[in-house]
Order: structure tokens, then sequence, then C-alpha cells
């Protein structure tokens, strides 16, 4: 690995963050192929954003075959571990590790980008597929310094990490407020609950800095490939149906007037990657085929 210094985006395009821990990655107990995942998603980036500085931080580093800078996580701890002092464990998930761990990724990406002196840079969970230069993706959060999604999110400037981590942690400092929250998260699950999902959901309504990312799954940008949007997309069994279009690109189809839109980024999230892994975007005009927890595959699919 190299040696990571101030100056480490020294790529032009917009850097690339993901936040990886092993133990992060479970569903129901049971473990699946996180480095499988993981690999694919880093491969998959290098491929659509070759002008981006990719970095991983990780509680594992080891040998890439591709350009990614990694960093591991316990270096950069301070703020998560201030933050530790005063969670509580309120989600409908009895994992307490993999909860906290979406809070924590915030505070060690601020350290991290605070640390190397990193203005802007886009986050996406270990489980994102991106079909597009990142840039693609940045440019829907013109006026504002961040978006509200937990899993895909463009941070303008170190203000706006700021602002989300204070916004996290002082919620949570005031348990009257976080109560609240919960209370209202209610209708979801019929208890109380609150995880940084549903928290970062409500920041739109306080703070016109932040955009909220509720209308990107129409502008092709995946907030889950196991939901169809309310109807907005054909599915295929449990994932949306996905070919490949005319340009080349691979494209979700639209129920109310059969459009084809380009997606550019896809989410696999939670139990569609067990028994499968990720898809491997490779075959021209057909549903991408599963790869059974596997990473090992060609990428050659084309890219926006």
């Amino acid at each position: 690995m190299d040696e990571l210094t101030t100056n480490i985006a020294k790529k032009s395009g917009t850097p690339i963050v993901f936040y990886h821990r092993r133990s992060f990655y479970r569903y129901h107990g049971r473990d699946y192929d996180s480095i499988g995942v993981l690999n694919v998603a880093l491969y998959q980036a290098r491929l659509a954003a070759p002008n981006s500085e990719i970095i991983l931080l990780t509680d594992e580093t080891r040998p890439l075959q591709l350009d990614v800078k990694q960093a591991m996580i316990d270096e950069y701890s301070e703020s998560a571990d201030d933050f530790k002092k005063d969670y509580v464990h309120l989600s409908v998930l009895p994992f307490e590790d993999f909860e906290l761990n979406c809070y924590l990724r915030w505070f060690v990406m601020r350290d991290f980008t605070r640390r190397h002196a990193i203005q802007s840079f886009c986050y996406f969970d270990s489980d994102i597929l991106l079909f597009a230069p990142v840039e693609r993706f940045a440019s829907e959060f013109r006026g504002y310094i961040a978006g509200n999604w937990s899993w895909a999110n463009f941070v303008s400037q170190p203000e706006a990490i700021d602002l989300l981590c204070d916004y996290l942690h002082n919620t949570f400092r005031h348990r009257d407020q976080l109560y609240a929250l919960a209370e209202r998260n209610r209708y979801l699950r019929g208890r109380a609950h609150v995880n940084d999902m549903r928290m970062l959901f409500e920041l739109p309504k306080s703070n016109g800095d932040i955009l909220d990312q509720k209308d990107f799954p129409w502008k092709g940008f995946d907030h889950s490939i196991r939901e169809s949007e309310e109807g907005l997309y054909t599915m295929d069994g449990g994932i949306k149906l996905l070919t490949r279009g005319d340009h080349g690109m691979w494209v979700a189809h639209r129920n109310s007037d059969g459009v084809e839109v380009p997606f550019l980024l896809s989410a696999f999230s939670g139990l569609v990657k067990i028994p499968h892994g990720p898809v491997c975007m490779e075959t021209p005009g057909r549903q991408p085929e599963y790869l059974r927890r596997s990473a090992k595959c060609s990428m050659s699919l084309h890219v926006w």
C-alpha cells in the first residue's frame, strides 16, 4: 500500500470513498462474501470513473490489483470514539455492531478527509455498482452542500461532513429529540426505532442546504435493486429488470410509458447479496447474470 500523504487525492476527478468493515456485513446472523461484493464494487468504480481517486476505509488492508488507496479505519476514529459514548441502540435490527458502524462511518470519513485535505468527495456503500463517471452523480447536487442518502452521497465541502456528523451526534446527545424521532418511525415497523438512514432522511426538513434525494431513482440513481420504486420500474422476479440499451448502457424500464432509463448506479442492498453476490454486467441484450458468491468477473461492460 502506498504511503498516504496529506495530498492524497491527486487525480483530476471527484474522489470516491468506500467504507468496509467485515463485521459490518452480516444479515440475520449470516455472513456472506463481503470481500467478493467489495471487489466487484471497487473494480466497477475504477472502470466507470478512471479519473477519480478511489479510497477504501477498511479494517483489513490487502493486496489489490487495481489503483485503490487503502486506509485503516482505526487510525481515523477519534471523533467516532467520541460518538460511541452517546450511542444507544434503537434499531429494529438486533445487530448492534452493524447499526453502530452505520453511524461511525460518517465520523471516520470526516477525520480522514480533514487529515488529508479532501475538500469534496462522493461516498458509496460497498454494494454500489457505478456505471458512469462519478461527476454525473455529483452534478445533481448543485446548490446543495450534501444529500440525505446514507448509501450514495456527495459531500461538496468540509463544512458539509461537519454538519452531517454534528447533526447525528447532537440528536443522540439530546435524548428527547432522539426518542421523538424514533417514535415518528413507529408506523414503519410497529415499534419506535431509528437508524442513520431514517435520521438523514429527516435532515432536509430542517436544513435547506441538504438535498432531498427522493427523486434520484427517476434519474437513474438506484435506491435498491430489490424495489420497483413504488411501481416506477418493471421487476424481474425480486429485482429490477435491467437490459442493455441501444447506446450500450444498462437501462431500467419505466412502467408508466415504457421509457428506458439509463442506470448510472445500482444498489445491491440487503439480502439480494445472499446467496448470489453482486451481478456482473457483461452480457449485452439480456438481464445480467448473477455470480454465485464470486467476484471473478471480466467487468467488460460499457460505461456512459
